[in-house]
């Protein structure tokens, strides 16, 4: 069963996420990262918080054990209970909402709002910093391997090509050896059979 609930308000989405607590949830973030893991809280800013959670970025999935995970950056909520039921939740607000609601919050809240979506931002950009350094590493560890193999298969190729060179140059040694001596022979057949001539002359 696939159902479709609309969440306004940051009350809504906690108590509609609130009955799901210690289900497998799936979060997508709007900058297309997802994070699936066990739903253990989520608070009145739509903050949620995941244990033992896979994070899945652009094909490459890594473990990411607990996470917060600000619902600022929520793009959707997936939560599956254990009879394979499934609610999925938008938590996506209209600026104007946004405005309203910041314009009800102490100055204390709106600082600490910032600071979590700095502190949040900070991660993004050192995670992204770290998944292409990675990448780099992994892309020059494959070029090392390849170019690793590539220089042994052309070790074996000129080793190759010098046994061929070599039997070739035995090949032509034995070749003019076996030419001088038949040239040896044909000289003593020559010789020889001028010496039968001259004896039948003398014969005659």
């Amino acid at each position: 069963m696939n159902c479709n609930v609309s969440s306004p308000t940051p009350i809504t989405a906690k108590e509609t996420l609130g009955s799901y607590l210690n289900y497998k949830m799936q979060i997508l973030c709007k900058d297309g990262r997802k994070f699936t893991g066990t739903f253990r809280c989520v608070d009145s800013k739509r903050n949620i918080i995941l244990f033992n959670t896979n994070e899945l970025r652009k094909g490459n999935e890594r473990h990411v054990g607990m996470i917060m995970v600000p619902g600022e950056h929520i793009q959707q909520a997936l939560v599956e209970n254990l009879e394979a039921d499934a609610i999925t939740t938008s938590l996506v607000v209209t600026e104007e909402y946004k405005s309203f609601i910041l314009a009800g919050l102490n100055p204390s809240d709106i600082s600490d709002i910032c600071s979590r979506a700095l502190s949040f931002w900070s991660y993004q950009v050192s995670q992204e910093i770290a998944f292409q350094q990675a990448a780099a590493k992994a892309q020059h560890n494959k070029s090392q391997v390849t170019e690793s193999r590539a220089s042994a298969a052309m070790a074996e190729l000129q080793e190759r090509l010098r046994v061929a060179d070599a039997k070739i140059l035995s090949m032509q040694q034995s070749f003019s050896s076996e030419r001088q001596k038949r040239a040896l022979v044909e000289d003593s057949l020559k010789d020889k059979s001028r010496q039968l001539r001259r004896i039948k002359a003398n014969g005659v």
